[in-house]
């Protein structure tokens, strides 16, 4: 692809590629041209202008792909207005003529579409400059729109579109023929031609006043005609139309005298009349006569409310929010008009109903909640407050003489019904979006809403009574110290109104909803309260026979009541019983299915269309997946959800009516019962479904066949998850069956539920011989079929399969699957076969892993291949190829970093990939560009064109596709991690270059990209897309803060400043009237639990918030000093002159240092035997987090007697836990206190060395424990108190350490263990300690210790040297190792005072390590890599005077002879590994004996390896590190012994080569000891060609031998690095300059 990184097109490259590779290859250069053009200067662009139109021109007469025309559009319009516009016109000419072709072929369309794109995007860029050419242009293209088909409709609404932005008002002429065309297709059977339509009068909508003037009832009825039988994607465009429309008619000033004349004026009120005739009367709204509304023959159908809803939001948006905040009374007037019993249609059916409520609880979400202020919404609160009080008055007034206890008329109720639970129902989502900012609204005696409130709840509509009880539910929520008072009022009220039934079940639903809120408060409630509820529940029951009037409602409360204390269920049912609720569901269930897609895997939703998925505006359209009549969900039918948590996304709960929701209980309770039946009964059963579902005709057939299937697939999971047996071989034929037949139904979702039960069921035969049976069956119907159901059911069948087998079974089967979904995804004639197969494709991909990589290659030619020809207006393929895309990264992984020729291809087509779907209309595949995007950074970050992504995701940041702005968050939440300064450096970059479609409403030139994040917080309703956005501003002010602190605090005090009217007051309304503070003696008791519970975590807290920011010494910077004192009342208004008896910032840090240790000290030398772990090791870890920092450390260090104090406390808790958790952490703590005394004594000594610098050096004190005389007082020593510590570690998890546990000497210890990853890591901290005790020791003192430290770190190393399969050490003896190493290299070990005693003992170690060899029987199993790598330690680390003595000397190189003549290769492996590191020894002392007695050894081996050629892997790496070996030897060598080991050495290399011939065939080991050893003599041989010349002179076979095994090297060179392109020649020529030494 680099060979298109150029101004022109390389035609040379471009010819002599196929026709796959041409698309691929001019697209790259295309995009490559989009960024180039712009950055070119003009002159060099008329330079080469000539050439590039008619290169372009060429390309857009070649059949261009969607995306190819979209971008050859782009750079000729930019090509003409950055350089001369001279042939433009002819340009023009061309795609006219084009366009009036005759041909109607299909293979010419893409050329005609190709013109037509070109047309508009020459006149968006270059618009009046063209003059009046585009009269000719619009008639030519409207008239080829006559007979166009869908996909011209489409790119000819678009390119009108761009017309009319180019030319702006000059485009009047063309206005009328323009809108009559975009009429038409407004309405037009494709969907996104609507949208096309939509967008293009919507443009035009600008210029042409008549659209909002004199045609306005015609657009508005146009509009609504569109919503009838749309989809997501149409609802969205034409509601924007529409909602701007009306926003111009309303603000828009008219232009001339005659078109003020003509103009028809229209307010604010009459714009919300206009969308409200079409809510309540549909798309016929204003031809329809009121004879026809008063028959009752109107109906209203979901697509239109649901866009008029969308067109509602549209329009109050686009007027803003101070306009809202203005005139919020009149909208909310309007909008609970909609279900007044003005409109008594609308409300009249209870499916109606609740449409309608949940269409006006949308728009007052979507408008109050995303563009109103906390004052705003406030007085939003306050007003809807007061428009339920006028309600309420209504139902009073309704009431005889006051009391509660008489029925109102039915008419009254329903007349404030909806109205009453849409304003409950955002009143409650207002408050618990203002938390505790909404106090004020609370404490408003004017405004009473707690009174109102609770007065609601007596409503006789229970529908009404459960939105108050919500509403009361989120008012404890946003200040939770309501709750105790609201349910004692409520207690209350029930209590005295018993006898009432609205105060019955008014009062249960409050106090059930107050228990429900309860989980989601902080503190929770008092544990008194629960037991008043129980008691009035029981009272209720108790009661419940005496009044016949009311006990049905007692009754219900009582165990509503005890539901909500107890969570518990409210179903029960039996086998027999479900049966018939399964098979004999009435023809209004089929909307279950469809309404409830939790019967398909979730992945499976995507092919169910983004209805099914999480659109934007959800809450209305998942309305539209119900079909015969069915009724929404709503909170009145089923009271319990009252005290349920709201599902995720959902502001209010919405159950399923009980027709509904009884199917899938029983749906799911069949799954658990039907597991634990009997085989005999179970075969029955089945047979029961069976016929019940041939029985049944028709629409009926269906319903049972998807409530059978949903019950029989949750009987599969609860089986799979049980581990159980489906049974004998009859009931797995019945159940093949019954999944077949579901298998080529026509309800997609019931295909979908199909495969997935196929693959539960296979998974639970778990028989590979039925589960390939099953996808054989699927095999035959693919290569047979050619309907769509059956394509599409078995091509997810098999994508099932493989995703809960994780594969077939065999890669025969996974060939023949993905060779079936390569034809079905190519499949142009039903887009539909194409997105399944695609879909299941994807599953193969994620569920293969790393079989699927031989595939990768060609799926990625696909994948592009059809993104690059499949039009744009077919989404769902699209989407498909999406997934197949990203799976297909997902399965590379990491493999992308990679620089060979075929990971930068694979890289580069997944890049072009990206690049594709990002032009892509549709919101999900532009959301899933970016998540491909997002995994191509996480695995290959420097291929990733940072700048570009960032961009995107700024563009798409506001986006008003809720999918979008998740994966942007998405992935700006990931790239932030690590690029935070470089990703807002970016976003404001960009932003300050101008670009027209950068963030739109989001100001980030001014804010940056922080506070444009911030700014959506108050705007996004989306709980997951509001949590994104908070982690992804944590990361950037970690990254950010020190650099960027300005910045930061300006953007904390901006967003302070917008609420600073409601903070101070709503923290002070909270508190007491009478004054005192926020809790009461009983609160103080009720709080004390959570303090019990909580206060180590809050320790711990305390400690990091110490370690972070709390221990700041002063200096003479008095703003420094004062850092770190708390401002109280009683020093804010002081001077410095007055503030004298203020403690000292020392004193300060000292106090709170001592407070924390106290604390944990006291917990920790006191803990009963029931004490928490947790809290223990909190504690630990708080001690932890104190001492990581200077200054504590130094008040521990030069305390030893508190050292010494604290390192018992840590003994005696090792004694007494056996957590390994607490006993780590303990170890933890002891190293900081170690490290502490050794800073202390550290600093003393320099201290002495400054003083006294002027003596000499052996008259300076000795420092450290053990002084001159090396004694060590137990109690006193904080030395001894370590080995203590750490012998208790040790002699624990290794028993044998200590004779007198074992009764038995060291020396005839057992074979080596290998200790469990616990204890692992505590030996090891153990063994770390004991390497830095020497530190805080004297000279003498140091000397008394070592005999105990080496004899603890040799032993370990002893016990535990297990030889491991793999040649690794085990942790164990790693750690030994280092701890030795540590100690040989301590200063004590060089010190005057102590080096000879150090010598001797050294000495006596090593001795011991030696004498290990003589010890190992067979039957021990010591590791000798082990006791070889602690042998080199010595040699490398320890003095010489120690390790260079004759007879140790001797000894040392003994073992290592004796392991080079070892069978086992690891011990070989290690030893040749060890030796280099000893022959490198800059100290010729200890090098030179290893060399001259074992050099001439490793160069006989080798020569053995000349007979027996490695075999294996492991085998071949240590023939590998003896060339190494004898390599190194020749570089330390001097120079006249140099060339006799050259003459050596290379005969032996020259012996691994390998011919030409042999070359092609030999082994992986052989091969890979050839082309290592002609690396070694391609270096040898031109630092030594003398030798070389003379040696190949000398031996004419040896120089045949490698000539050939250089010429076989060369041609596997040039056959690996050719390509299927072209490449550059010379690389062949530049091995042979490099191999031709001779």
């Amino acid at each position: 692809m680099e060979l298109a990184h150029s101004l022109l097109l390389n035609e040379e490259a471009y010819d002599q590629l196929g026709d796959l590779q041409k698309a691929e290859f001019a697209f790259e250069w295309l995009r490559f041209l989009e960024k180039l053009l712009p950055a070119t200067s003009r002159a060099d662009i008329k330079e080469k202008q000539n050439s590039l139109v008619v290169q372009l021109t060429s390309l857009l007469t070649s059949s261009p792909g969607p995306p190819a025309r979209q971008l050859i559009a782009k750079n000729l319009a930019v090509l003409y207005s950055s350089g001369d516009a001279f042939s433009v016109h002819q340009t023009i000419d061309k795609c006219n003529e084009l366009i009036r072709s005759k041909d109607d072929s299909p293979s010419y369309l893409p050329t005609k579409l190709a013109a037509v794109v070109c047309l508009g995007y020459l006149y968006k860029k270059l618009g009046r400059i063209l003059g009046n050419s585009f009269v000719d242009t619009v008639g030519n293209v409207l008239k080829a729109m006559k007979n166009a088909e869908s996909q011209g409709r489409y790119e000819i609404m678009l390119s009108l579109q761009n017309i009319l932005k180019g030319l702006g008002v000059a485009a009047v002429p063309c206005h009328r023929d323009i809108y009559k065309a975009a009429r038409s297709c407004l309405t037009d059977r494709s969907m996104a031609v609507r949208c096309a339509a939509a967008k293009c009068l919507l443009e035009l909508q600008s210029e042409a006043t008549f659209m909002w003037s004199t045609d306005l009832d015609s657009v508005v009825t146009l509009c609504f005609k569109a919503f009838e039988g749309s989809n997501c994607e149409v609802q969205i465009a034409v509601s924007k139309l529409l909602g701007h429309v009306l926003v111009s008619a309303i603000t828009s000033k008219q232009g001339t005298a005659s078109s003020r004349q003509n103009a028809r004026k229209i307010s604010f009120e009459e714009a919300l009349d206009l969308l409200g005739t079409g809510f309540l009367r549909g798309s016929f709204g204003f031809l329809r006569t009121s004879g026809d509304l008063l028959k009752g023959t109107s109906s209203v159908s979901r697509d239109v409310r649901v866009g008029i809803t969308q067109a509602y939001v549209v329009f109050i948006s686009a007027l803003g929010g101070q306009w809202l905040e203005r005139n919020f009374s009149a909208l909310l007037s309007h909008l609970l008009d909609l279900v007044s019993q003005s409109h008594p249609k609308a409300t009249q059916a209870q499916t109606d109903a609740v449409c309608c409520r949940r269409c006006v609880s949308f728009v007052l979400r979507a408008t109050v909640g995303g563009l109103l202020g906390e004052k705003a919404q406030i007085a939003s609160a306050k007003e809807i407050c007061q428009a339920i009080w006028k309600l309420k008055k209504v139902v009073d007034a309704a009431v005889s003489d006051g009391n509660v206890e008489t029925r109102v008329s039915t008419t009254e109720v329903v007349a404030s019904q909806h109205m009453l639970i849409c304003a409950l129902e955002e009143l409650g989502n207002l408050i618990l979006g203002l938390s505790t900012t909404a106090a004020p609204v609370l404490q408003d005696s004017s405004i009473g809403l707690l009174d109102l409130v609770i007065s609601i709840v007596l409503h006789p509509s229970s529908s009404v009574q459960l939105a108050a009880a919500w509403c009361l539910r989120c008012i404890v929520v946003a200040l939770p110290c309501f709750m105790s008072p609201l349910l004692d009022r409520c207690v209350e009220r029930l209590t005295a109104l018993k006898s009432s039934p609205e105060a019955v079940t008014g009062f249960s639903f409050a106090i059930a909803a107050l228990l429900g809120a309860a989980k989601q408060c902080p503190l929770g409630l008092p544990h008194c309260k629960g037991k008043v509820v129980m008691t009035v529940a029981e009272d209720l029951l108790r009661s419940a026979s005496q009044n016949s009037r009311i006990s049905v409602q007692r009754v219900q409360s009582g165990w509503l009541l005890i539901a909500a204390l107890m969570t518990l269920g409210s179903f029960s049912a039996v086998l027999k019983e479900l049966v018939p609720d399964l098979t004999q569901a009435d023809t209004q269930m089929a909307a279950s299915a469809a309404y409830l897609p939790s019967l398909c895997h979730q992945k499976e939703l995507t092919l169910l269309g983004p209805l099914v998925q999480e659109p934007e505006h959800r809450f209305i359209e998942e309305q539209l997946l119900l079909v015969n009549s069915i009724t929404g969900g709503s909170l009145e039918y089923d009271p319990h959800s009252v005290y349920e948590r709201a599902p995720e996304g959902d502001s209010v709960p919405k159950p399923l009516p009980p027709a509904l929701s009884i199917v899938g209980a029983a749906a799911r309770l069949f799954g658990v019962v039907f597991s634990h039946v009997a085989e005999s009964q179970r075969l029955q059963i089945l047979e029961q479904l069976l016929a019940s579902i041939k029985q049944a005709k028709g629409t009926r057939q269906q319903v049972v066949q998807q409530n059978v299937i949903s019950a029989f697939s949750n009987f599969l999971k609860h089986l799979a998850s049980c581990k159980g047996s489906l049974g004998s071989e009859e009931i797995r034929r019945c159940s093949l069956t019954l999944v077949m037949s579901a298998l080529e139904s026509g309800n997609p979702v019931l295909r979908c539920s199909a495969a997935e039960s196929l693959a539960r069921l296979a998974q639970v035969v778990a028989d590979n011989t039925f589960t390939a049976g099953l996808a054989q069956i699927s095999f035959d119907k693919l290569k047979s079929a050619r309907d769509v159901v059956s394509r599409t059911g078995h091509s997810l069948a098999l994508g099932s399969l493989y995703r809960y087998l994780g594969g077939i079974g065999s890669t025969q089967h996974l060939n023949a699957c993905v060779g079936i979904f390569y034809t079905l995804s190519q499949d142009s004639t039903s887009p539909e076969v194409q997105t399944w197969a695609l879909h299941s494709l994807s599953l193969i991909i994620d569920s293969a892993g790393p079989l699927y990589h031989m595939h990768v290659e060609p799926s990625l030619s696909l994948v592009l291949m059809l993104l690059l020809t499949v039009p744009p207006a077919y989404a769902d393929v699209h989407q498909s190829l999406g997934r197949c895309l990203n799976a297909l990264i997902s399965t590379l992984g990491p493999e992308l970093q990679g620089s060979s020729s075929t990971v930068s291809a694979l890289r580069a087509s997944c890049l072009l990939g990206c690049a594709v779907m990002q032009d892509n209309p549709d919101c999900l595949v532009q959301a899933q560009a970016i998540s491909c995007l997002q995994q191509l950074h996480m695995f290959a970050p420097h291929h990733v064109n940072l700048s570009s992504l960032v961009s995107c995701l700024c563009v798409n940041l506001s986006s008003s596709y809720l999918s979008l702005r998740r994966a942007v968050l998405a992935c700006l939440r990931q790239l932030v991690q690590r690029e935070a300064a470089e990703v807002s450096e970016y976003a404001v970059a960009l932003a300050k270059d101008g670009r027209e479609d950068f963030t739109p409403g989001i100001n980030i030139r001014e804010v940056g990209l922080e506070g444009a994040l911030l700014g959506l917080l108050d705007k996004e309703l989306d709980p997951k897309l509001c949590q994104d956005i908070r982690e992804t501003l944590n990361h950037m002010l970690v990254a950010t803060a020190v650099e960027k602190l300005s910045f930061w605090l300006k953007l904390c005090k901006d967003v302070l400043a917008a609420s600073a009217g409601c903070l101070g007051n709503a923290d002070s309304l909270l508190l007491p009237l009478v004054g005192g503070a926020f809790y009461t003696a009983e609160t103080i008791e009720n709080a004390r639990p959570h303090y019990q519970n909580s206060w180590a975590p809050i320790l711990h807290a305390t400690s990091l918030w110490l370690t972070s920011t709390g221990f700041l010494v002063g200096d003479s910077d008095e703003g420094l000093c004062n850092l770190s004192r708390p401002v109280t009342p009683t020093t804010m208004c002081q001077d410095s002159t007055t503030r004298a008896a203020v403690k000292s910032p020392e004193d300060v840090n000292t106090d709170r240092f001592h407070l924390v240790l106290g604390i944990c000290v006291e917990f920790l030398c006191s803990l009963r035997s029931d004490a928490a772990m947790e809290d223990i090791t909190a504690c630990l870890h708080a001690l932890r987090a104190l001492l990581d920092i200077p200054w504590p450390r130094s008040k521990i260090g030069s305390d030893q007697e508190l050292s010494v104090e604290l390192l018992n406390v840590f003994h005696r808790l090792i004694l007494t836990r056996e957590s390994p958790e607490i006993q780590y952490a303990a170890l933890e703590v002891v190293r900081q206190i170690l490290f502490a005394a050794q800073e202390h004594v550290k600093e003393k000594r320099r201290s002495a060395e400054v003083d006294d610098g002027a003596e000499e050096k052996e008259t300076l004190p000795e420092f450290g424990e053990g002084k001159d005389t090396g004694g060590l007082v137990p109690g006193k020593s904080l030395v001894f108190a370590t080995l203590e510590t750490c012998v208790c570690i040790l002699v624990r998890q290794l028993p044998q350490l200590n004779p007198k546990i074992t009764g038995t000497p060291r020396s005839t210890a057992g074979k080596p263990q290998l200790l469990p990853e616990n204890g692992s890591r505590l030996v090891s901290a153990a063994l770390a300690l004991l390497a830095d005790v020497p530190a805080i020791c004297s000279p003498e003192g140091s000397v008394a210790v070592l005999p105990t430290i080496l004899y603890l770190i040799i032993g370990i190393l002893r016990e535990t040297a297990v030889q491991l399969p793999t040649g690794q050490l085990p942790l164990t003896v790693a750690a030994s190792l280092q701890a030795l190493k540590g100690v040989l290299s301590s200063p004590m070990a060089r010190a005057e005072k102590s080096r000879t005693a150090w010598n001797e003992l050294l000495r006596s170690a090593l001795v011991t390590i030696l004498d290990f060899w003589d010890q190992d029987c067979g039957h021990q199993e010591l590791d000798k890599g082990s006791l070889l790598t602690a042998v080199t330690v010595f040699m490398l680390s320890a003095s010489p005077e120690v390790t260079t003595v004759k007879c140790l000397q001797l000894r040392c190189i003994e073992k290592f002879k004796s392991a080079l003549e070892s069978k086992d290769p690891v011990v070989q492996l290690k030893c040749y590994q060890l030796l280099l590191t000893i022959f490198q020894c800059p100290n010729q002392a200890v090098s030179y004996p290893f060399i001259h007695s074992l050099a001439s050894l490793v160069v006989s081996k080798l020569k053995e390896s000349e007979k027996v050629k490695p075999e294996n892997s492991a085998e071949l790496q240590v023939v590998q590190e003896g060339i190494k070996v004898v390599a190194a030897v020749i570089a330390l060598a001097k120079e006249e012994h140099q060339t006799q080991l050259v003459a050596c050495f290379l005969p032996v290399l020259i012996s691994f080569l390998l011919d030409e011939n042999a070359l092609g065939s030999a082994s992986s080991p052989a091969r890979s000891l050839h082309e290592f050893a002609l690396q070694y003599l391609m270096q040898i041989g031109p630092q030594y060609s003398s030798v070389f010349k003379t040696l190949m002179a000398s031996s004419p076979p040896m120089k045949a031998r490698l000539e050939s095994a250089v010429k076989g090297n060369q041609e596997s060179l040039k056959d690996k690095t050719t390509p299927k392109h072209a490449r550059g020649s010379g690389k062949g020529s530049s091995i042979q300059l490099k191999t031709n030494f001779l």
